[in-house]
């Protein structure tokens, strides 16, 4: 035998016999314990995929509001999913169709859905705390108020829209107004528990996914559609196309409601989407965020890595709402427009979409 096999040989038997007297033992070695494997869903039906990634948030030069916290900030988000549109009056309806059959009742009066949630900043501001005490439990109220058609506009003929926008089945797919923040948190909760029940019984391994309102931060970096520093989601600054089209629904010229097509809201994939395939990001209905409004949300103070601050203290209870809608004229549809409106209100343009992140469940 040559030298240099025998040699290898050797090798072999000392590699061998080391394994024999070293084998792996799970009770005894630091081999590690493997989560239970579940399967990367792709996007829930009407939503995409909004990728990881940067942008400049605050005010573009053509926002006018001259708002203190407007300030510009490089932010990074996480990837989440994102409805395509506005919750519509159909998709809200399943909601409220669901909680009138496990109530077994027709009364829209009696139509309330209880739901829990942990508040995690005061968990963060109370260390010390018995956890079970943060765990908090609502019960909302989900029938939109129909009145606002007409409580936002006194003195105006809109009592059709009272009796036809929600119930009548030509208002399908325009997006859902009279629903308060609360409410569409409701709506959040009840949609994470369908979709996940779904999935348990019949025995889908696939990872759980929360559904909730998007951070203003979220909410601005998918309404730019990859287009950093830019007024709004299809660029700017014209509002209109090369057709003289517009490109969004909002109050245009001196105060006409319909010369964008639509005299109140317009259905939901009324306009071309932006470059992530979000319609109506501006216009049409402003939309919640999960973002308490004031001086907490100033950018300039916020976490520069998926900045948030979501406050339930009832001294906090304006929320942010962005993107303008179909009453306001074009300077107040921008990207980086932003309101506070109370949690508990409600009115006739303002609406929401939901985004959906993965759930890490023992």
């Amino acid at each position: 035998m040559k030298l240099t096999n025998y040699i290898l040989l050797l090798i072999c038997l000392v590699t061998i016999s080391g394994c024999a007297v070293t084998g792996v033992n799970k009770e005894r070695d630091l081999v590690g314990v493997s989560a239970r494997k579940t399967k990367v869903s792709a996007p829930p039906y009407g939503m995409v995929y909004i990728p990881s990634g940067s942008f400049v948030a605050g005010a573009s030069d053509e926002d006018m509001s001259n708002n203190p916290f407007d300030q510009k900030k490089t932010i990074e988000v996480s990837g989440f999913f994102m409805d395509q549109t506005e919750i519509s009056n159909a998709q809200y309806r399943q909601f409220v169709e669901w909680v009138k059959d496990s109530l077994k009742t027709d009364n829209v009066n009696e139509l309330s859905y209880s739901f829990e949630y942990f508040d995690f900043q005061q968990a963060v501001e109370n260390p010390g705390v018995d956890r079970s005490s943060l765990l908090v439990k609502e019960s909302v109220h989900i029938y939109p108020d129909t009145l606002v058609w007409m409580v936002d506009f006194p003195n105006a003929e809109n009592s059709f829209l009272v009796t036809d926008y929600f119930s009548s089945g030509q208002y399908d797919n325009y997006p859902v107004v009279g629903v308060s923040w609360k409410q569409a948190k409701a709506f959040c909760a009840w949609r994470t528990n369908i979709y996940n029940s779904y999935n348990a019984k019949h025995k889908k391994n696939e990872a759980k996914l929360t559904f909730d309102l998007p951070s203003e931060w979220q909410w601005e970096y998918a309404s730019r559609g990859k287009l950093n520093q830019m007024p709004y989601p299809w660029g700017g600054p014209d509002i209109v196309d090369s057709k003289g089209r517009y490109r969004a629904n909002f109050k245009t010229g001196y105060g006409d409601y319909s010369n964008d097509g639509g005299t109140y809201t317009v259905p939901v994939k009324h306009y071309r989407p932006n470059a992530y395939g979000l319609y109506n990001m501006v216009g049409n209905v402003a939309e919640w965020t999960i973002s308490t409004f004031g001086e907490a949300g100033n950018i300039g103070i916020l976490n520069d890595l998926n900045p948030t601050y979501s406050s339930y203290r009832k001294n906090e209870a304006r929320k942010v709402a962005r993107g303008g809608s179909w009453k306001d004229v074009a300077s107040r549809i921008l990207v980086s427009s932003r309101v506070g409106i109370d949690q508990d209100k409600s009115n006739s343009f303002t609406g929401f979409r939901t985004i959906a992140s993965y759930t890490i469940v023992k």
